[in-house]
């Protein structure tokens, strides 16, 4: 169960950051094409976006060490 979890959030989080991506070439297109004011130099970490999909990420490292200490029993001596 944990492991369905880790697989879930895990695909969430590199959607996010895909869809973060996309979102900032348009950005980046509507600025050169004037559009839009503003700077076309960017980032993946000046977006403040990116907090999203970390936190995405890090839940997902969360239940995958509760599959390996829970679900699989690696634990038992």
């Amino acid at each position: 169960m944990n492991f369905k979890y880790f697989m879930l959030n895990g695909i969430i989080g590199l959607i996010l950051v895909f869809l973060i991506q996309s979102l900032q070439f348009i950005r980046v297109l509507a600025i050169k094409s004037g559009f839009m004011d503003g700077s076309p130099d960017y980032n993946l970490l000046t977006t403040h976006l990116v907090i999203v999909p970390i936190v995405f990420f890090i839940i997902s490292l969360i239940f995958l060490l509760l599959w390996l200490y829970k679900d699989l029993e690696i634990n038992k001596g």
